[in-house]
């Protein structure tokens, strides 16, 4: 009988990866608040009740918390909601994974470094700046705090989900060269570390395996 996982949150493209990678091996239910594939079911995760009830009916052996509010402007002028969606959220998957006994994956960001270094690595104390990169380490933190069993993954600038789900850098050089643009409007004050998201979902399941 094959394991089964719960997604919180797949409707973006690191939850099309996952889908893709962990669907050969694993029984799963995808949720997003955003129900945009076939495969996805409707789930606010910042309802506790309705989040609980849903993981308990379906009775997975591991959940796996993705979904985040991820546009930095956006996170700054609606702060209630991002931290609402971004901290609170995983907090509910903390209590609901200890509840179920069961394993948490909780998908984090580089985001929360605050960028006054070049490079960073393990051993650098996030000092997150931005609400963003705020309530992404809020979470964090729970989990370390308050869950049994749990991995955290830092993710760094997504790339990979196509022109359907990527909406970030890599997709936005890509759109300007499609539309003929002679002059390409890029962020050149910013240094980043690009995820692939298929490469960073089959990283996930082999360190949950492990």
């Amino acid at each position: 009988m094959r394991k089964k996982l719960y997604i919180a949150g797949c409707g973006g493209m690191l939850g099309l990866a996952v889908y893709n990678v962990f669907k050969k091996f694993y029984e799963l239910k995808c949720t997003d608040i955003d129900i945009n594939e076939d495969w996805l079911t409707f789930l606010d995760f910042r309802n506790y009740n309705d989040y609980l009830k849903d993981v308990v009916s379906f009775g997975p052996d591991y959940l796996l918390h993705l979904g985040a509010i991820t546009d930095l402007e956006y996170c700054e002028m609606n702060q209630d909601e991002a931290y609402q969606t971004n901290t609170v959220s995983v907090e509910n998957a903390t209590n609901i994974a200890n509840k179920l006994r069961i394993p948490l994956l909780y998908i984090s960001t580089a985001g929360i470094f605050d960028g006054l270094k070049e490079e960073y690595d393990d051993w650098d104390k996030p000092k997150p700046f931005g609400h963003y990169a705020k309530s992404k380490y809020l979470g964090e933190k729970f989990v370390e705090k308050n869950a049994n069993k749990y991995l955290i993954c830092r993710a760094g600038w997504m790339m990979g989900g196509g022109l359907k789900k990527d909406k970030k850098f890599v997709n936005k050089i890509i759109k300007q060269i499609a539309e003929g643009k002679k002059i390409l409007n890029v962020v050149n004050d910013k240094f980043g570390t690009p995820t692939y998201t298929l490469d960073f979902a089959k990283n996930m399941k082999l360190i949950l395996e492990k």
